[in-house]
């Protein structure tokens, strides 16, 4: 006798949030210092665990590493760092357009900038749930860190009082006044936030936003570093001849260097925050008849004039 089945198959996909995977997420987030103390951390209570040292080509290698990426860090920004290639070579950005799109809050959108790949783009419908806040976005971050409650208490409060461009609303003095902890752990925190995603929130102004950006690239730029803290109203007018007699590099390098800030964020909050289209219902319909500009559906004259 043959039997006959049916078998409904249904693929569906979903992410389980396993013990293991929660670890990886936040091992991902802590720098090298932070690392180390929860290797250590581990290695104190787990006695079976061993620590293998580098060989000696790798910890020259690593030591030079360091020792180069300190000096870089640490070196002033003056016209003998700008002799660096030129990473784009374009000329028409529209600088005015792109430092007013800070200055005008009535922009929902972050200025133009260069075409992205949209491979290599973040997708942030992916990332974001749909009416996450930009506030809901930093504490999901923030909460991976290892912090105390008075810390936490004082990153929520400076998360809450960041706006939807990403900006902080009220003065750093102000929020250290509100809190027990000392001042050195404040800026720590808020530098620990203003470097989470997107990057450069929690800053209290335009230089200070992108100067984070730049700092958090991979390759740090002094001249790209002097333009945003000196230069950006010179930008704005396109005055490249001032800024070269000022900076001593060319017209050249500094236009280059310039457009590496097509890809910062002047609004980086905008890139998470669900922008929700609201359409505006006019409060009367006006239409011509016979000459004369009339209120539609009452026939009541609104305007006459003869065309």
């Amino acid at each position: 006798m043959a039997i006959k089945m049916n078998q409904g198959l249904k693929q569906s996909q979903n992410l389980t949030m396993t013990p293991q995977l929660q670890q990886a997420i936040k091992l991902l987030t802590l720098t090298h210092l932070e690392m180390t103390n929860v290797i250590a951390e581990e290695m104190v209570e787990n006695p079976m665990l061993e620590e293998l040292g580098p060989s000696d080509d790798e910890r020259n290698t690593d030591e030079d590493y360091k020792l180069e990426r300190l000096e870089t860090q640490n070196e002033e920004v003056s016209a003998e760092n700008f002799q660096e290639e030129s990473i784009v070579n374009k000329d028409d950005f529209d600088w005015q357009s792109y430092i007013e799109s800070y200055e005008n809050s009535n922009s929902s959108q972050p200025p133009s900038m260069a075409t992205p790949d949209s491979e290599d783009a973040p997708n942030y419908e992916n990332m974001v749930s749909q009416g996450q806040t930009l506030a809901d976005h930093l504490e999901w971050q923030l909460r991976m860190e290892d912090l105390s409650p008075l810390q936490l208490q004082f990153a929520e409060l400076v998360i809450h009082n960041i706006n939807d461009d990403g900006y902080l609303e009220v003065a750093y003095d102000e929020l250290y006044s509100q809190t027990d902890l000392a001042k050195e752990d404040c800026e720590e925190l808020i530098d620990k936030i203003q470097h989470l995603d997107p990057v450069g929130c929690g800053t209290t102004n335009l230089s200070e936003c992108l100067m984070v950006q730049a700092r958090a690239a991979e390759e740090r730029s002094p001249l790209l570093e002097r333009l945003i803290w000196d230069h950006l109203e010179d930008l704005k007018r396109q005055d490249f001849k001032l800024i070269s007699e000022k900076t001593g590099a060319s017209e050249d390098m500094v236009k280059d260097t310039a457009m590496i800030l097509q890809n910062f964020h002047p609004r980086p909050g905008r890139l998470v925050v669900s922008q929700e289209t609201h359409y505006v219902v006019p409060d009367i319909y006006v239409k011509e008849v016979g000459g004369e500009f009339v209120q539609q559906g009452t026939g009541e004259n609104v305007i006459g004039a003869d065309i």
